[in-house]
């Protein structure tokens, strides 16, 4: 099977959200990875190393966004990184496997914690 790209994936993910979920929840949703999207042009989902996603939640917070709004979408993001896993057995999505999130970090500091449990 051949890979495919990033923007596929994100295209059929939302087209099923578009079908199962709420319109306001698609609507951000279609935001959030249009983003991400955007920021991986061209990429695979397995080339997406955990630095770059390091890389692209600091961007968002320098982006003027606030820690709760960076907090939502690092876990839509970690949503579709869940539901790819197993239709595409990247190795490299297991990072969404183990995401810890400590929003009240964020809110405090202003910083996303991320663990990784690799």
């Amino acid at each position: 099977m051949e890979p495919v790209l990033l923007t596929g994936l994100i295209r059929r993910y939302l087209d099923q959200t578009d079908t199962l979920k709420k319109r306001n929840t698609y609507r951000k949703y279609n935001v959030v990875l249009t983003r991400f999207e955007k920021h991986f042009t061209g990429r695979r989902l397995e080339q997406i190393s955990i630095e770059e996603l390091d890389d692209f939640i600091v961007k968002l917070k320098k982006s003027g966004l606030s820690a709760n709004t960076v907090l939502h979408n690092v876990i839509i993001i970690a949503q579709f990184f869940r539901r790819e896993r197993p239709a595409r057995h990247y190795a490299r999505t297991a990072i969404a496997r183990s995401y810890s999130l400590a929003p009240a970090d964020v809110l405090r500091r202003g910083a996303v914690k991320i663990s990784y449990g690799l």
